[in-house]
């Protein structure tokens, strides 16, 4: 087929830095599709229309990639339809060089839809990341090293490693120490159930105290006693759970049910044994969290293979087995905890840094 010969020699040019003779192979593969009535015409002149948007001026090249992208949305087979996904993504990332950071994100988040459809777990983890770089180019922080971080733990579930991935997680880290405001008072009242607890003051930290474990095996047992078989996984985690790491007097657990937006299915259970649900954040996980009876306890509730309850435990693990990120936990902790902070949730915030720096350890571990 003629096109296919068009569009091979000006490839050759343009990948040879002959971007004018690279342009005119591509405008008359493209005349040459658009009058060819055989099979696989559309695919190659969504192909030509593509590359006219890479030969293209960057002013000129979005309104190639539009074209090429109504060619793929108007074709009527599965192979020319196959196009949609690389068409947006190369749109997005015309948009991103432009700062049109926001349109980039609604073309990513399209490509994503598509490479989801055609399966390919590469293509689907590349289309995630483009999202996840977009969103630190809108100062959208946690969320986007939500997302690498979730990437770097597949790869390492799968044996692999992605450098760009890595490069986007240190990336955020640097910006998450430099642009993570607090919350303001209206923030902290979102998902509190009653009005959250005024600290202003520094926090509190104790040395290690041996009787935490003892105090957590009591709190399980209560949440067992209570929910049954409902209580899927109870995990003690925080710094209490890790010997010889400084921290708040207050035992931190976390309990896998079914489903926590089910609260019908363990919230009456736990109110009956005592426990008071104090958040509820549908949004992240269906997070709940409940204060103890007679202990100070922060009971976390999420639903069962939450990824969420994996972090909290391989962080724990890791400070267990790590001298030197636990002691660089602790002494992050002490001059954090030595500042004035309205809400203890500010200071908990303010680990986020370091949090994540061992995280990325501990996940590579």
């Amino acid at each position: 087929m003629r096109v296919r010969y068009l569009l091979e020699r000006g490839r050759r040019d343009n990948s040879n830095g002959r971007t004018a003779e690279a342009t005119r192979w591509f405008e008359q593969a493209l005349a040459a599709s658009q009058g060819d009535a055989l099979p696989g015409a559309a695919y190659y002149r969504v192909d030509a229309l593509h590359m006219l948007a890479i030969a293209a001026a960057p002013s000129q090249a979005i309104e190639w990639h539009r074209k090429a992208l109504a060619a793929a949305d108007a074709a009527t087979d599965a192979r020319t339809r196959a196009w949609r996904a690389s068409l947006l993504n190369n749109l997005g990332w015309t948009l991103h060089d432009r700062a049109d950071y926001e349109a980039a994100l609604a073309l990513f988040e399209d490509a994503l839809a598509a490479r989801i459809e055609q399966g390919k777990m590469g293509n689907i983890q590349v289309a995630r990341w483009c999202i996840g770089r977009t969103l630190r180019a809108l100062g959208r922080i946690p969320d986007a090293l939500g997302i690498q971080r979730a990437l770097a733990h597949e790869h390492q579930q799968a044996g692999t490693s992605d450098p760009y991935v890595e490069d986007e997680i240190r990336e955020c880290l640097a910006a998450l120490s430099e642009t993570l405001p607090l919350r303001s008072d209206e923030e902290m009242a979102k998902g509190r159930v009653g009005p959250p607890e005024v600290l202003n003051s520094t926090v509190r930290l104790d040395e290690y105290d041996p009787a935490w474990p003892s105090l957590f095996e009591r709190e399980a047992a209560r949440i067992g006693g209570a929910l049954g078989d409902a209580a899927l996984q109870i995990e003690h985690v925080g710094s209490t759970s890790v010997p010889g790491l400084a921290a708040k007097p207050r035992i931190d657990i976390v309990l896998a049910v079914a489903d926590s937006s089910a609260e019908a299915g363990y919230v009456p259970a736990l109110e009956a044994a005592g426990y008071v649900l104090r958040v509820r954040e549908p949004e992240w996980y269906e997070h709940r969290v409940f204060k103890g009876p007679d202990t100070d306890v922060n009971l976390h509730v999420f639903s069962d293979g939450c990824p969420e309850i994996g972090r909290m435990v391989r962080f724990r693990d890791h400070l267990r087995t790590n001298p030197d990120d636990r002691a660089l936990y602790e002494a992050t902790k002490r001059e954090l905890a030595s500042r004035t902070w309205k809400f203890t949730q500010h200071y908990a915030d303010a680990k986020t840094k370091v949090v994540e720096e061992i995280m990325a350890r501990a996940t590579a571990d």
